[in-house]
């Protein structure tokens, strides 16, 4: 585990072909999706706001209502009021909230998010550690070494290790999200510099072509209790060589420096909260 700065922490490995899940059951559990896979929240790990408005089938990956009144109880359970007031306040259709208002709100929030992966210049972070793990193997026309961005949203990185290069010639670059309006809209963006990426509506731990090596940034984070052991299982399933994950280190100082970049920086209401 190595300290990629002092508010970042990054998660750098090789994986040796002996890894196993563990008797961890990666696909057991048959609850709806919310925002990430097994996601599991106590009294000590609230929520956020984003997690909780948007679900999908476990198996599909296709969207499902969400009630307004449950995310609300559940924010007013773990006493974010703020967060519950901020939904309370969103339109629905007979108690389910509007998807296409959310997804306005996911979207407007993931693009302010995006300016903390550039202040931290997580493109440039990435690069340094994946060069070195996409080394480790042998590459021709005829093979190419894939990897995989797991809950890419907006795809920030993804998109500047396609702008910039330095990981040698055929390496694939895709971003995997469940949310399609992300998905949408990253692709838009790579389309309008013609980078070399792709971006996808997908379990990144199920493509039918498997990822070399797998990446995430900020996503870690979000899972809680059996959901971090779960993901990790997935991801060992999958057998890739190695993979990348960083996110917030969890210091003391983390949520004082989160609180006054939300405060400085953001202006849409959910981004601000979570």
């Amino acid at each position: 585990m190595l300290g990629s700065s002092d508010h970042e922490e990054t998660i750098a490995s090789r994986i040796l072909p002996d890894v196993e899940q563990r008797g961890l059951d990666a696909r057991a559990d048959s609850e709806p999706l919310r925002g990430v896979p097994g996601k599991r929240t106590t009294d000590l790990d609230p929520p956020e706001i984003s997690d909780l408005v948007v679900a999908f089938d476990q198996k599909t990956l296709a969207r499902l209502d969400v009630r307004q009144d449950d995310v609300v109880t559940e924010l007013e359970r773990h006493r974010l009021f703020r967060g519950a007031a901020i939904v309370a306040g969103w339109p629905h259709q007979r108690g389910v909230l509007d998807g296409e208002f959310v997804d306005g709100v996911l979207l407007r929030s993931h693009l302010e998010m995006q300016r903390l992966s550039e202040e931290f210049q997580q493109g440039a972070r990435m690069a340094r550690l994946l060069a070195p793990l996409v080394a480790t193997e042998p590459r021709s026309p005829e093979r190419r070494m894939r990897v995989v961005d797991v809950g890419c949203g907006l795809g920030y990185v993804t998109r500047w290790l396609g702008a910039n290069g330095g990981l040698g010639a055929n390496v694939e670059l895709l971003g995997c999200d469940y949310n399609a309006a992300l998905v949408g809209e990253a692709t838009r963006l790579s389309g309008l510099e013609r980078l070399p990426c792709e971006f996808v509506v997908a379990n990144a731990f199920s493509l039918e072509e498997p990822a070399g090596i797998y990446t995430s940034t900020g996503v870690i984070h979000h899972f809680r209790g059996e959901g971090l052991p779960r993901f990790f299982a997935e991801q060992a399933e999958a057998a890739p060589i190695g993979f990348v994950h960083s996110d917030i280190k969890p210091t003391w100082l983390a949520p004082v420096g989160s609180w006054i970049f939300h405060r400085a920086r953001m202006r849409e209401p959910l981004a601000r909260v979570d």
